[in-house]
Formats: structure tokens, C-alpha cells, sequence
């Protein structure tokens, strides 16, 4: 693992793979995937991180902050598909510069110093991810 990387814990506690937890270093999202994995699949994936649109644009990756430097504190915006991470983002507009680049879901996700800090936040749904597959017609289709 690099400086210009973080590990994303993914579970599938939902039934579809999600972004439940981000780490700076490899100790701690290794133990909080040994904790949650006893209740559903668990997967910890090393992600990209990217920290400007000039950054996705040219694939220059930044070197990762630390969890309470980053607004709001402690968050990060994930991009993925299935278990694959794109990689993650300081914010928003940036995550959504590389989710235009890779296709998938983006959304925030708690970033932590400390797997402690995490196993307070067990993961219970999905819903807080938006697609970038979905066009208008489908969310028309869906409501009549």
C-alpha cells in the first residue's frame, strides 16, 4: 500500500456490495473486516485517491489526508462497482468527476483512524449511493 491509497472495507450485508468503512492504514481495516466478517461477506479493497477534478482528469492521484483534515471531518466519497473500487475522493464534485470517468455509484463514507471507531457503525442499509446508471425515464418508469 502506498501514501496515494486508502483501504475500503465492502460488505454485503444488504445483499449488494457496499462502501461501509475507509482507513489510512492496512492494521485497521484488517481488523475490522475479521469483526463484521463473521455476520456477511467482507472485503477490504486498497482505492485510489484522488484529490482534485484536474487530478481524475489527468490520473494523478494525491497523497491521502488524515481523517480529521477532511470536510466534513472524517468522510470521504467512494466510487464503486460490485466489490471493484474506482477509488475515493474529497468531496462530492470531485467523486462525481471520476464517477463520469468509470461508471458506478458514488457516496460518502465514513473514514476512520481506528477499526474501534468503526464497530460502533454497524452497516444495516443501502440507499445513500447515487447512480450514475439511472436516467430520468427510469425514475418516471418506476413512479407510474
Amino acid at each position: 500500500m502506498t501514501n496515494d491509497e486508502v483501504l475500503v472495507i465492502m460488505d454485503y450485508f444488504t445483499g449488494r456490495w457496499t462502501p461501509f468503512a475507509v482507513f489510512p492504514t492496512l492494521t485497521e481495516a484488517k481488523t475490522l473486516q475479521e469483526s463484521l466478517s463473521d455476520e456477511a461477506p467482507v472485503e477490504c479493497v486498497a482505492a485510489p485517491y484522488y484529490g482534485t477534478e484536474n487530478g481524475v482528469r489527468d490520473a494523478v492521484l494525491d497523497t491521502i489526508p488524515d481523517p480529521q483534515r477532511t470536510t466534513p471531518p472524517g468522510e470521504l466519497v467512494i466510487v464503486f462497482d460490485e466489490k471493484t473500487v474506482h477509488g475515493a475522493a474529497p468531496s462530492d464534485q470531485v467523486g462525481q468527476a471520476l464517477n463520469r470517468k468509470t461508471g458506478g455509484k458514488r457516496g460518502p463514507c465514513p473514514y476512520y483512524e481506528t477499526a474501534e471507531k468503526a464497530v460502533v457503525n454497524r452497516p444495516e442499509a443501502d440507499g445513500a449511493f447515487i447512480s450514475a446508471e439511472k436516467v430520468a425515464g427510469d425514475f418516471f418508469d418506476h413512479i407510474n
